[in-house]
């Protein structure tokens, strides 16, 4: 798979130029396509998924395209609750007093138990 290394080790930070960042993209991605200039396909085409490994200082952040220490599955979960809390609280805040179904009707059935 074709690579291309951005940043070339050039510090970027401005609060302390001695950090140095890497990352290692993706070109052989539809999102990248087409590809003339690799770094400004990254900047205007470029998805997550096309960002391979993330270096930043000498520590390893993304790597094969998952940020390491980050729990996706706890993260999401708790995403969802909070955004059902909000969902839940929408007739307060509405001067109508419409639920979230009335504003936003979902576009397919709820499942039944």
């Amino acid at each position: 798979m074709p690579y291309v290394s951005t940043l070339k080790e050039a510090s970027h930070n401005r609060k302390d130029p001695s950090v140095y960042a890497r990352a290692l993209i993706k070109l052989d991605s539809f999102n990248m396509c087409p590809l003339r200039d690799p770094i400004r396909s990254f900047v205007q085409l470029a998805e997550s998924s096309d960002v391979d490994m993330v270096i930043v200082d000498g520590k390893t952040l993304v790597e094969e395209g998952r940020v390491l220490g980050f729990d996706e599955e706890k993260n999401f979960e708790d995403l969802q609750k909070s955004m059902n809390k909000i969902c839940d609280r929408i007739s307060e805040n509405d001067r109508l007093g419409r639920t979230i179904e009335d504003l936003m009707a979902s576009t397919i059935k709820k499942w039944e138990e």
